[in-house]
């Protein structure tokens, strides 16, 4: 499976608050747990809220921060895998 084109859904359990212009705090409901994460992480967040697939934020990364379209795929794919294993964002059927 591409999980790249496909298109996510963001857990109720999961809150996240941008504490400034280069910080998001991200909140497990379920368990409590705190995580943080930066700029990027948070615009990540908000664009699969938006129903945008992991291809199209890492296109917008890669002109926005001037880094390959590849790498910004492969960050964000790490970034939304490590949101997956926690049960925050699953891929929508």
């Amino acid at each position: 499976m591409n999980k790249a084109k496909k298109k996510w859904h963001v857990s109720d359990n999961l809150q996240a608050s941008q504490i400034d212009e280069q910080n998001t705090i991200i909140l497990d409901v379920n368990s409590g747990e705190f995580y943080s994460t930066g700029d990027i992480g948070g615009k990540i967040i908000q664009n699969l809220e938006k129903g945008n697939t992991i291809a199209q934020i890492s296109g917008q990364i890669a002109d926005e921060y001037d880094i390959t379209q590849d790498q910004a795929l492969d960050d964000s794919l790490k970034f939304v895998g490590q949101l997956e294993e926690k049960g925050l964002v699953s891929v929508k059927e």
